[in-house]
Parts: C-alpha cells; structure tokens; sequence
C-alpha cells in the first residue's frame, strides 16, 4: 500500500513516463494534454482487440494516470492511493474526487457511452 503522496505520484509518474515511451514507438507523441485523449482511447482499443488481459490492465492504468496527470496539471489536485490500491485525484475547490484509471476501465467495457474525451471536457469546464 502507499500511504505517502510523494510515492502515489511517483508511481503516477513513473507510469505516465512508460506510457509516453510506449506511445512514442507506436508513432503518438503524448504532452499532458486533452487534444492527445483520442489517440489514447484509440490505442486502449487496440490493446483490448489484442484480447491480452495482463496488457489491458497495465494500458487502462497507465491511460488513467495520464489523463488524471493531465487534468491535475491543468486544474490542480493531489493523488492519493486507497488501501486496496485505487487510485483517485483529489480536486481543488471542488472538493471532489475523481477516479481517471476507474474510468478508462469503463471506456474499455462501453466505449461509445464513456468517453474519455468527454469526461476530460466536462471536468474542465466545472473548474
């Protein structure tokens, strides 16, 4: 379990910086932004085609702690880690908490109906 916010973003960090690695030799250079949330759902969809399950999970993390990495940048926030090992950032002002690895999770099962495009767009807004 960890418990310390340095090690959560860490492990945020260490995971966005694979994915960026991963996408760059897939031809996607990824910079913390919303306009690279399609490329990321269409590579999801790619991983998930494969039907290689241990790949889909690693994948539906690293995409979640990107796109919340993502959002913390633009708006704020702070990671924190659930004793069974959920991620969730924290937003400032808000007071909410949102679940970004949860939710591509989600896109992955129903993509049609959870984008992640969507979901980025709204929380922007409300901030």
């Amino acid at each position: 379990m960890m418990n310390s916010k340095n090690s959560v973003q860490d492990a945020i960090d260490r995971a966005c910086a694979k994915l960026e690695l991963t996408a760059r030799g897939m031809g996607v250079n990824l910079a913390f932004t919303t306009s690279n949330i399609p490329e990321l759902e269409e590579v999801l969809l790619a991983v998930r085609d494969i039907g290689d399950e241990s790949a889909l999970s690693g994948a539906s993390f690293m995409v979640g702690a990107y796109i919340g990495e993502t959002l913390r940048r633009m708006i704020g926030g702070q990671w924190a880690m659930s004793a069974d090992g959920v991620a969730s950032l924290q937003l400032p002002n808000q007071g909410d908490k949102i679940f970004p690895v949860e939710k591509v999770r989600k896109f992955i099962q129903n993509p049609e109906g959870e984008s992640l495009v969507f979901y980025a767009q709204a929380l922007l807004a409300r901030s």
